[in-house]
């Protein structure tokens, strides 16, 4: 029996297989939260999840993410992805 042929892998972005490629989002990859702003200074807010507790108010600083008010207390915050996991908001 002849050996069997592979077949040709088709390289993505980089150099990388495409399933490789699109395996993990990068933690710099900017995400959308919909919060509600619970204090704010010059260079931080404070936010919590909808519904949550004052007392689980986490910081943000206003140096990584970027806030537009919504009506109330309602505040759609973009940070990078990495932020909001280590704040844990998502």
């Amino acid at each position: 029996m002849p050996p069997r042929q592979r077949e040709p892998v088709q390289l993505g972005l980089f150099g990388a297989a495409p399933e490789v490629a699109k395996a993990a989002p990068s933690p710099a990859e900017p995400v959308d939260l919909l919060l509600e702003l619970r204090g704010e200074t010059v260079l931080a807010i404070a936010v919590t999840t909808p519904g949550a507790a004052f007392s689980d108010k986490v910081w943000l600083p206003k140096s990584r993410v970027s806030f537009t008010m919504r009506g109330g207390a309602a505040v759609m915050v973009t940070m990078p992805q990495s932020l909001a996991i280590e704040k844990g908001l998502v």
